[in-house]
């Protein structure tokens, strides 16, 4: 079952990439495609987990301008793209093919829907802050981070953190094959006896290119990497 909804969500961005290609692919090219896309997924379906970093290309990618962002639970299997949804918000919303949503503030995760255990809303204004702060050379002293989650008798749990950043080094990563030269900084976050540390990659721009941040405890760390 799970399997089967991660080749739908691949399945739907490959199809919405070459909507998004079509003015720059000849018809029987673009249908030739489709077809090849049709057999690997329906052999997914039948064998092992579909991976979208083995399916999704460079090429693919450097042809739509559609702003696309990759997720990876790290301590599970789910893997997938999502793509911004359309229309103006307030905050980055981006949307699978299955309805599911992770909503972002200037890189940050502020909330989740369509995930068991969803983080309902994130306060990251002071950390964003924080990180301007940081990434220009002036060390912050400590900021905090509110979490809020839905507990089981339907009322709001939120927990308060109090978090640090620090910076690491300047690092290059790479993402579908495209080279990104960024600054590496870590958060470091702690409320009583809970602790996490979230990873940002940032780009000289200020943009995160890539990123781990916490979720809650059900769901640990979010890989999230912008693609497009």
């Amino acid at each position: 079952m799970e399997m089967k909804l991660r080749t739908r969500i691949c399945l739907g961005f490959i199809f919405f990439l070459l909507a998004a290609c079509s003015s720059k692919t000849e018809p029987s090219q673009e249908l030739l495609l489709v077809e090849q896309f049709k057999s690997i997924f329906n052999k997914g379906e039948v064998g092992g987990q579909i991976n979208p970093r083995k399916v999704i290309t460079r090429s693919m990618i450097d042809a739509s301008n559609v702003p696309l962002i990759l997720i990876e639970v790290l301590n599970g299997d789910q893997i997938a793209t999502l793509s911004a949804f359309p229309g103006s918000t307030l905050n980055e919303v981006w949307l699978s093919a299955d309805g599911r949503t992770v909503t972002t503030q200037n890189g940050m995760l502020i909330a989740t829907r369509g995930m068991n255990y969803d983080l309902m809303s994130a306060d990251v204004g002071a950390a964003s802050y924080s990180l301007e702060k940081i990434i220009a050379g002036n060390r912050e002293p400590h900021h905090l981070r509110l979490f809020k989650y839905l507990a089981a008798d339907n009322r709001d749990k939120i927990i308060e953190y109090s978090c640090v950043f620090s910076k690491e080094k300047q690092e290059t990563i790479f993402i579908f094959e495209k080279p990104y030269k960024t600054l590496r900084v870590s958060e470091d976050c702690e409320s009583g006896g809970l602790q996490f540390k979230n990873t940002y990659w940032v780009e000289k721009n200020g943009m995160i290119r890539k990123s781990q941040q916490w979720h809650g405890h059900n769901i640990g760390l979010i890989l999230i990497e912008r693609v497009i």
